[in-house]
């Protein structure tokens, strides 16, 4: 219904919706008491709380009016809701803020009004229809009553229910009426369940034609509020009551927060999280930027986060899916200080801001009342806003909805804090075109971590970690984090968002707190000088004077925590210098390459003042030019590349190549990476690995201008004469490529073996092994003495370190003994050609010669004598092809190289015969003088020369076998008790100064990579005595590994036994190796019963069908093989004096072990014959067929036997007594012999082959 209220009729409505009587007020004005009879109805009807339908009829005016009336007195408000005219509107009364609304639901509209006193004048309400006054409200009617008399007029059925009709006759101004009040029957009951119910009132002007004639007619007459109060008393959703009164305000928020909001507008639903800080004002909004669907990363839930710094006024912009960020200016008076049009995109972070600041402010924000929202029940604020704009500019007004939790409700807290009261529930945001819905969830009174590094570079922030004193208490990560936070702000006096990332780490003994600290200028903006520096100074100076302090309680526990000490991780406080490097330097690389999964481990050599490189490498980086994982030793001196296959030690001499791929391009020297020039930039300092590194970066040109980024060990921590690398990574944009090379063993000596070629040219017997003898016995350090002799044949014969090669020394009494193998300096064929890896030519190209070849050195010896000018090979197949021209049109091939001449022989090169000349020249003259410093000054003069010595019987143990027998650590560090010291050695040099130290009891030893330091040590690791240390492990000598483990498996142990209780099998190893040999050859540990029994009988002395299986224990057995090393030397000859056929490897190692009478001192193996052939000291040697040769191995013993047993003899003048012994025992022998080949004969069709069955054969047999 449409209404209009003037002043006039504001006034009487006023009076008639407050002042008006209630029925009982008025019947007890009645002049005269009513009879029984008229008892029939309820004095309080009217007085009490009711809700009605009522059905208003003006006959003159002929028009109805539909009302829900509602009186609540409990609670001082009353209500109608009018239908009419297509319209509803609304009247609601606030007895205690003496206020009446106006409302009118289709215009969207309230009008506020008070209440004048009572003062009886105006009995009818005025609206504007037909210009006719009407009353509408039941009360009023009853008010009519107070000076007028009523009677009872019978009964009567009224719409089928029996009535009692009442009857009064009032006067008003003059003007007369006829009231008449039908109240059902006692007996009827209507649908509210109530007895004596109004029915229909009359209310009819007398003494006038065609005067005022309204009906009331009651339906659903309930004593209750049976409506919701919510929809009955409260103004309609998005009705905004201008001027209404209320003890309500919109609450404050709490101070800080963050929730997730689900952001319902046009069929579209998303999730916004929204975390907000009062004190630090700070304000961060992530969302995902359009639809899911049109979303260019859909399947992240939030990309974009916009963080409002109102402090610092800088508004942060960042994509988590680019990891790009941009920043800029805002004003620091208002979260939302401009105007934006709803829906225009982006428009997320904006309608946040703008409900924030409706927080804030708080301004025109009415209470509207008590609705129920997700079944919770809300207060609800309500206000007209104008912050939006029109597609033209112009301001749009939409209204705005708070719903926060009633005080009945409460946010239980999800981690620490305190519940919260009056937490936001749901916003609505309506304008004529749209609308949104702002469901809150997930509330929680924690802030959310806000990270803008990302938006700074490198120069503009740091990293840091303090050590805090105390232990760590359980469940007080959170709370250290938290308050160490807050501490180093305290202390630099910063704002919040420029401390990031506070996070605690700990163990059983050390507490670190580390942060990020942000320069309080993001990128683009001019720097504040040294402020990052003065941060850290001033921390420093604080923990230095112990006012890094606070204290954590948990329950009756009180723990305080002090910081000791501040390190600086990563950040740019000082300019650090590019770097330089020595001549020499060795390291080890690991290198990463994510989009191949791959990770490799690579070993590098280089020697700038000798010409050397070398390359530990897979096939993958040297093409087809390595047939597996090889050491590519490059002289670039002769530009000859040296390949060594690391499996069979075989060698191919190349021309140089570029052997290491690195950023899609190769090199040929290990320095390459490290060639530095102006273009390189300091960005900043970071840890890596635990070690503060200083970061330099440059995009090189000669690799695809690809961007490297090297870390350098800082000066504090390096301790060396140059800057030592520990990472690389190779980023480039191009092509999506990205690299990391982590540094390990970064030392700038090299060992003379690590340029070891020897095998390339004993093969070819273009080797000489020498030995110099020098006056007086040398028992220092070797490695000394050898620089020293190297270095002076070096000067004298001007030849190139490479061609001196396994340098060693011995001593006796009185004279010192150096030998060293003399590579032929003579050219090799293959360094006058360069070479194209993976192309074969043209196949129209025809070869001038095709011959079958093993190398390509001999192809290129072939070459030469030919006269050609390039070769092809193919090493598959072993095919040399010569061309009378370089080859062009080349094919890619997977076996090929193309070989072209590219220099021509020199005629006056150097020779082996014109070294040993020379040398013998020195020597003889008395002049082979050497002087080196080792505590004192020590001279040594050389006295002879011996060329062509065996060196088969070197005792220089194999350093993997030497690895083999110790077990490194998992944690990096070193034993708090430590024997011995040696400097400038490798960890294999290392492990075998343990096992071959005679002072001291070596049961581990720590060695230190970046220093080369090895430290030997008599204890076992354990828990108690190992302390941590970067760069350091600790290897414990493993006695297990020299055993040959068989799991599962033992035998009856017989003979020589003992038991007893260990906790290893390594400690049970140790016990077997203690006894010997003779005593000791297996032994079973059983790990859960912690038992280890010790045997003298090895398991190739049990038969097979001894062995049995068992659960709970396992058997170890010497493995003789540890005694042997494996020699290279090509076998030209076999020796006669004892041949073994069908043995294996071990049985035969086991032989020469347990040989006593020809004193073994190493075996030959064939394994495609089974044949075992021991070799003696006096050794008679007969030529063997050639195929036989070819196939098999010679071992060498590491410890001989001593031949006394054999000088006594010889030394002994009883010889006929000798000769007499050796007959008589050859002849029990021959007994011996004769009767056991009858019982083998005898037995041969019932006894099966042992497997472990050894037959001797003559050689002639074989």
């Amino acid at each position: 219904m449409m209404f209009k209220v003037n002043e006039k009729g504001i006034k009487m409505l006023h009076t008639i919706l407050i002042g008006c009587l209630t029925l009982t007020q008025v019947l007890g004005q009645l002049s005269e008491p009513m009879n029984d009879d008229k008892q029939i109805f309820d004095r309080d009807i009217f007085k009490n709380a009711f809700q009605s339908i009522v059905e208003i009829n003006d006959e003159n005016g002929k028009f109805s009016i539909l009302e829900y009336e509602y009186n609540d007195p409990d609670n001082k408000r009353d209500a109608i809701i009018q239908f009419a005219d297509k319209n509803t509107s609304r009247i609601i009364q606030y007895k205690d803020f003496k206020q009446v609304l106006f409302i009118s639901d289709g215009k969207r509209q309230c009008k506020v009004s008070g209440i004048s006193p009572i003062n009886g004048t105006y009995p009818f309400g005025e609206i504007n229809l037909s210009n006719k006054k009407f009353i509408y409200r039941s009360s009023s009617v009853m008010k009519l009553l107070a000076n007028s008399r009523m009677f009872s007029s019978g009964k009567n059925i009224i719409r089928g229910i029996p009535v009692k009709t009442f009857v009064a006759n009032i006067e008003w101004q003059s003007t007369k009426f006829k009231l008449t009040m039908n109240f059902a029957a006692n007996e009827w009951i209507n649908i509210g369940g109530v007895a004596g119910s109004p029915i229909r009132f009359t209310l009819e002007q007398t003494g006038v034609k065609q005067g005022l004639n309204h009906t009331y007619e009651y339906h659903s007459f309930f004593k209750s509020i049976q409506d919701n109060s919510e929809t009955v008393f409260e103004s309609p959703k998005g009705i905004v009551c201008p001027g209404r009164k209320s003890n309500m305000s919109l609450p404050d928020l709490p101070p800080t927060f963050s929730a997730s909001i689900e952001l319902t507008s046009d069929s579209q639903v998303k999730i916004i999280d929204v975390s907000y800080s009062k004190p630090d004002q700070l304000l961060r909004i992530d969302y995902q930027p359009g639809g899911n669907e049109d979303s260019p990363h859909p399947e992240f839930v939030n990309t974009i986060s916009e963080i409002y710094d109102y402090n610092a006024g800088i508004r942060y912009l960042r994509n988590h899916v680019l990891g790009n960020c941009s920043t800029s200016k805002i004003k620091n008076s208002s979260l939302a200080d401009e105007k934006q049009m709803l829906g225009e995109a982006p428009y997320e972070g904006y309608l946040i801001r703008s409900i924030m600041q409706s927080f804030i402010q708080k301004k025109d924000f009415e209470y509207v009342g008590l609705r129920t929202i997700r079944n919770i029940d809300c207060f609800v604020f309500a206000a007209h806003k104008k912050q939006f704009m029109l597609e033209d500019g112009s301001p749009e007004s939409a209204t705005c909805e708070i719903y926060l939790s009633s005080n009945d409700w409460t946010v239980l807290p999800d981690k620490s804090g305190q519940a919260t009261v009056n937490y936001p529930v749901m916003v609505n945001l309506d304008t004529a075109d749209i609308s949104y819905q702002l469901s809150f969830i997930d509330f929680s009174g924690q802030q959310k971590e806000t990270d803008v590094s990302s938006c700074y570079e490198a120069s503009k922030k740091m990293h840091i970690s303090i050590l805090l004193s105390g232990n760590y208490i359980k469940s007080t990560k959170e709370v250290i984090e938290t308050l160490g936070k807050a501490m180093i702000r305290k202390l630099l006096s910063i704002d919040a968002l420029q401390i990031q990332n506070v996070q605690l780490s700990y163990d059983a003994n050390l507490m670190y707190l580390y942060a990020s600290i942000l320069d309080n200028t993001p990128e683009g903006t001019k720097s504040q000088g040294s402020t990052l520096r003065t941060a850290f100074q001033t921390l420093s100076s604080a923990i230095a004077q112990r006012e890094f302090i606070f204290t954590v309680s948990v329950g009756n526990i009180k723990a305080e925590y002090i910081g000791l000490h501040v390190r600086l991780d990563a950040g740019k406080l000082y300019k650090a210098k590019l770097p330089n490097f020595d001549d020499n330097f060795r390291y080890q690389s690991e290198i990463v390459t994510p989009s191949k999964n791959n990770i490799e481990l690579v070993k590098i050599f280089y020697d700038r003042s000798k010409n050397l490189s070398r390359f530990d490498v897979n096939q993958n980086h040297c093409a087809n030019l390595c047939s597996g994982p090889s050491d590519v030793i490059q002289d670039f001196t002769r530009g000859v590349s040296y390949v060594i296959d690391k499996f069979n030690g075989s060698c191919q001499i190349q021309p140089l190549f570029q052997a290491f791929d690195v950023s899609q391009s190769r090199m040929e020297s290990g320095a390459q990476l490290f060639y530095f020039d102006k273009t390189y930039k300091y960005v900043g300092q970071q840890h890596v690995r635990g070690m503060l590194t200083n970061i330099f970066e440059s995009y090189v040109a000669s690799f695809q201008n690809n961007l490297f980024r090297f870390y350098f060990l800082d000066e504090g921590w390096s301790g060396s004469p140059f800057s030592v690398p520990v990472k690389l990574e190779i980023v480039s944009d191009g092509s999506n490529f990205y690299r990391t090379d982590n540094y390990f063993e970064f030392l700038d000596d090299i060992l003379m073996s690590a340029f070891d070629i020897s095998s390339c040219y004993r093969e070819n017997n273009k080797i000489t092994d020498l030995q110099i003898t020098f006056k007086g016995a040398y028992k220092l350090r070797s490695v000394n003495f050898i620089i020293a002799a190297v270095n002076k044949i070096i000067d004298f014969t001007h030849l190139p370190l490479i061609n001196i090669q396994n340098p060693e020394l011995s001593y006796d009494e009185d004279k010192t003994y150096f030998r060293f193998s003399l590579i032929d300096p003579s050219p090799q064929p293959i360094e006058l050609f360069t070479v194209k890896s993976n192309l074969k030519p043209n196949p129209n190209l025809k070869a001038k010669t095709q011959l079958k070849i093993q190398t390509p050195n001999e192809c290129a010896s072939s070459c030469i004598k030919n006269n050609c000018k390039a070769f092809t090979y193919c090493k598959g197949r072993k095919v040399c092809q010569l061309f009378t021209e370089s080859p062009t049109n080349n094919q890619d091939s997977d076996d090929c190289n193309i070989y072209t001449k590219t220099k021509e022989q020199k005629s006056n090169s150097l020779s082996s015969d014109q070294v040993l000349r020379d040398l013998n020249s020195l020597i003889h003259s008395g002049t082979f003088e050497i002087s080196f410093t080792v505590d004192t000054e020590q001279h040594f003069t050389a006295v002879s020369m011996l060329s062509n010595i065996d060196r088969s019987n070197s005792k220089s143990v194999s350093s993997v076998q030497n690895m083999k027998m110790f077990t490194k650590l998992s944690k990096s560090g070193t034993l708090k008790s430590s024997g011995p010291f040696f400097k400038q050695v490798s960890v294999d040099d290392c492990a075998n100064l343990c096992i071959n130290n005679e002072m001291l009891n070596c049961e581990a030893f720590t060695y230190c990579y970046l220093k080369g330091i090895c430290f030997l040590s008599d204890i076992h690791p354990n828990d108690t005595n190992v302390q941590p240390m970067d760069a350091c492990n600790i290897f414990q000598r493993n006695y297990a590994n020299m055993f040959d483990q068989i799991p599962g498996k033992t035998f009856p142990m017989k003979g020589n036994v003992l038991s007893v209780i260990v906790q290893s099998a390594d400690v049970c190893a140790k016990s077997c190796i203690d006894k010997g040999l003779k005593s000791c050859q297996s032994f079973e540990y059983c790990p859960s019963k912690e038992m280890c029994t010790l045997s003298s009988r090895h398991v190739m002395d049990v038969p097979s069908t001894d062995i049995i299986t068992t659960e709970i224990c396992n058997l170890y057995t010497v493995s003789p093989l540890q005694h042997f090393v494996h020699s290279t030397t090509k076998m030209e000859k076999l020796n006669s004096n004892l041949l073994v056929k069908n043995i294996s490897l071990k049985a035969c190692a086991k032989l020469c072990m347990e040989d006593e009478g020809y004193g073994c001192i190493s075996f030959n193996y064939c394994p495609v014959t089974s044949i075992c052939q021991i070799t003696g000291a006096n050794q008679k040697t007969i030529n063997i067929e050639a195929n036989i040769v070819a196939n098999c191995s010679h071992y060498i013993r590491l410890d001989p036997p001593s031949p006394v047993a054999s000088k006594m003899i010889e030394k002994s003048g009883n010889k006929g007594k000798l000769i007499t012994l050796g007959f008589g025992t050859f002849i029990i022998g021959c007994l011996l012999g004769l009767i056991t080949i009858f019982l083998i004969h005898k037995n041969a069709c019932t006894v099966k082959d042992d497997p472990m069955k050894v037959n001797f054969y003559k050689l002639d047999k074989i």
